[in-house]
């Protein structure tokens, strides 16, 4: 029973590292590019609109979207673990900014 015990240990801090290393980065990264389709959609109904509220409430939306995007690359960038993503990342970075 004790080996069964540490056998199910070793899998609960496996599941727990590939989620937290893994999923939650790759969820991270589609919040983000679903985000850029957002502001972007929002980008081109300001440029239509004639009506100055609206045009303010997507402006502020966009803002909020920014922040999200902004704290969610943060957290991403403290899990890049390869090489390759690293170099992915600083010329995403760069492209970003």
């Amino acid at each position: 029973s004790l080996i069964g015990f540490s056998g199910l240990e070793k899998g609960k801090n496996a599941s727990s590292n590939m989620y937290e290393d893994s999923l939650l980065p790759n969820e991270w990264i589609g919040i983000v590019e679903s985000n850029f389709y957002h502001v972007n959609m929002n980008f081109m109904e300001i440029m239509v609109s004639k009506d100055e509220k609206r045009m303010n409430d997507l402006i502020k939306e966009m803002d909020g979207i920014r922040k999200e995007n902004d704290q969610l690359l943060k957290q991403f960038e403290t899990k890049v673990i390869s090489n390759k993503e690293k170099e992915l990342y600083s010329k995403f970075h760069k492209a970003f900014n």
